[in-house]
């Protein structure tokens, strides 16, 4: 956010890239599907509400606290409370073959990228080691 402020000569395209491989055929350890419906529900409140990444900054502030949680939906509450989205709409969009057909094909353009981890950030179609840093991306941003 703090690099892209500002800047509107810069595009920013977000993809989601679940570390679950019930929804990521590049991941071969299966979860609990959590991260799947954490990666439906950043698509769902960008889908709904333009709140995709107020959802994303959302699941990031809290990422240690979700490592303990096996139902996602169990946050839809807390969703709505803090973001404004409906409970229903979320879970309806979230369990949408649309959005699992979605996801699937994020994590598939990330598989053919390269993607180990994320975040990984890629600028002009290269991988931007420890892009996730400010310095990094204005360093390169400058070249």
């Amino acid at each position: 956010d703090r690099f892209l402020k500002g800047k509107t000569d810069i595009l920013f395209t977000f993809k989601v890239f679940p570390l679950d491989g019930n929804c990521n055929d590049s991941i071969t350890q299966k979860g609990d599907n959590s991260r799947c419906t954490l990666a439906a529900f950043t698509l769902c409140a960008e889908k709904i509400a333009k709140k995709g990444w107020d959802m994303h900054h959302w699941i990031f502030e809290r990422q240690e606290k979700l490592f303990s949680v096996s139902d996602a939906k169990s946050l839809l509450p807390d969703i709505q409370n803090d973001l404004g989205l409906d409970q229903t709409q979320m879970s309806e969009c979230a369990d949408s073959s649309d959005i699992y057909n979605e996801i699937k094909k994020n994590a598939q353009e990330g598989a053919l990228a390269n993607v180990e981890g994320t975040p990984t950030i890629y600028m002009n179609g290269k991988k931007l080691p420890l892009g996730q840093f400010f310095e990094v991306l204005k360093q390169a941003s400058e070249q």
